[in-house]
Formats: C-alpha cells, sequence, structure tokens
C-alpha cells in the first residue's frame, strides 16, 4: 500500500498568480514566479501582496514536506522585510524550516530577482493540525475554541478572519 502524501498541490490562488513549485524536499522548498503586468503596482514595480504570496507558498511548502501523513498546516504570521523594487522578469522565494513544536512550525524564506541579490527577507509561523486530533471534533466544539481564544485574546476577529493579536501568543497554543 502506497504510503499518503502531503502534497496538497497548489491550489487554485497559485495558479492565477502563476506560481510554480520548483522544489520541496526535507523541510526546505523553492517556489518560482515569472513577473506578468498583473503583478506590478501602480508605480511600475512588483506589488508586495504578490511577494508576499510567493514566500506564503514557500514557506507552507517547506512546513508540509517534513508534516506527517494526515497533518495540515495553515499560516499563522509571516514578518517580510522588502528590501528593494522589483521590475525584473523572474522571483524565486526559497525557505526552510528553523524549528518544529507539536504545533508550530517556525520558517524563514529569502526572495530574489533574476538571480540578483535579496529582493525580500521573511519569517513566519506556521499551525500544524492532524486531521487525527480533530477526529468526532463537532463545528460546535470548533466555534467553542475558536470562541476561547477570542475571549483569552489569543485572536481578533477582524470580520472575515481570525487574526493573531501577539506572536507570544503562539506559546499558549503550543
Amino acid at each position: 500500500m502506497e504510503e499518503e502524501r502531503n502534497d496538497p498541490g497548489v491550489g487554485p490562488l497559485a495558479q492565477l498568480l502563476r506560481v510554480r513549485r520548483a522544489s520541496m524536499e526535507d523541510g526546505r522548498s523553492r517556489f518560482d514566479l515569472s513577473i506578468r503586468a498583473e503583478h506590478m503596482s501602480p508605480h511600475g514595480v512588483v506589488h508586495g501582496g504578490v511577494i508576499y504570496s510567493l514566500v506564503d507558498y514557500a514557506m507552507g511548502g517547506a512546513l508540509t514536506s517534513r508534516l506527517e501523513p494526515g497533518e495540515r498546516c495553515a499560516t499563522l504570521e509571516i514578518k517580510i522585510n522588502y528590501l528593494g523594487p522589483v521590475s525584473g522578469a523572474e522571483l524565486t522565494a526559497e525557505a526552510s524550516v528553523v524549528q518544529r513544536t507539536r504545533r508550530i512550525g517556525v520558517l524563514e524564506a529569502r526572495v530574489q530577482a533574476d538571480g540578483d541579490p535579496l529582493v525580500a527577507l521573511a519569517t513566519g509561523s506556521f499551525y500544524r493540525l492532524s486531521l487525527a486530533d480533530m477526529t468526532g471534533t463537532t463545528v460546535e466544539t470548533t466555534i467553542r475554541i475558536m470562541s476561547r481564544w477570542l475571549k483569552d485574546g489569543l485572536v481578533a476577529d477582524d470580520g472575515s478572519h481570525l487574526v493573531l493579536r501577539d506572536p507570544q501568543a503562539l506559546r499558549a497554543l503550543a
């Protein structure tokens, strides 16, 4: 019997942005993007959200390559430093797992444009969820857990997402 793989593919947003996975194994990944007119800001440089999305894919790929069968991950937060404007033809984001606990993975990523020096540097944390942990969990239980996180101040509701209020609060989830 073939072992279950943790390869969810890149999904529809990556297809829309034209993000390509180049490699993903052993806690490392590389994702590429050929810059198109749709990626540009009104100022003639690549929009920061495009670079952020590329970093998010690379970090998620790096952690996914280290997950056990049945585990999934989701972005908790990413801190990105943009080091210069990008107007080149190709972006590459390389990410690696720095550390992981039972529930949290910490990652770093570097973005280069056309092989030039760094154009962005990022760190991020991702939540690891085992589907086995959720077996038998009802929607009501999930809502109760999230409500407790809201009440305890771990997350804030911005109207469409639960947002981590304090990165130090990650310790409560680990």
